[in-house]
């Protein structure tokens, strides 16, 4: 799943949020933001993890006024970790590509990092300005809030996402 599904994921929907907000993408075609700041607020918001794999509670201990049982299975949600108000304040929900990028969890943390994280976000900016680049004038074919999401217990993405290219950029 690594590597594979997670940037089909990703990418899926980062331009499903951009072609949803075009003053946010606007900025980024006119190279008043950088497409590298753009992707770290884009894994906070739309990370193509759900879910994390199952853990298991090593010794009891107290979450948010919640007991969890040494052996108790522990299913932590990513896709909600990115949106927290306390943490990220007033664009939680949304992007904003002209703040400042905050950290975030779409890799992992600490030894359970992501080896693949450098090359993930490469990957990403290099796809998304590549796209956007060849094809400015692209817009969705559908209504994007009404995209079938995928049936998966770990993933966060759509099973299409339909759109119109548009003529391609001279050059």
């Amino acid at each position: 799943m690594a590597g594979h599904a997670t940037t089909v994921n990703f990418l899926t929907n980062a331009v499903r949020t951009l072609l949803s907000e075009p003053g946010q993408l606007g900025l980024l075609q006119s190279g008043s933001v950088p497409w590298s700041v753009a992707v770290e607020h884009l894994l906070r918001l739309e990370t193509p993890f759900l879910r994390f794999p199952m853990r298991y509670a090593v010794r009891d201990v107290v979450i948010d006024g919640v007991r969890v049982g040494k052996g108790e299975a522990v299913l932590a949600c990513f896709a909600s970790a990115g949106r927290d108000r306390e943490r990220y304040g007033r664009q939680a929900e949304r992007l904003e590509v002209s703040a400042e990028a905050a950290p975030h969890l779409t890799f992992g943390s600490g030894r359970h990092f992501c080896l693949g994280a450098s090359l993930a976000r490469l990957e990403a900016e290099v796809a998304l300005s590549a796209l956007f680049r060849a094809f400015p004038q692209m817009a969705p074919a559908a209504p994007l809030e009404r995209l079938p999401g995928l049936r998966t217990a770990l993933t966060v993405s759509t099973d299409t996402l339909p759109v119109l290219l548009g003529p391609r950029a001279a050059g």
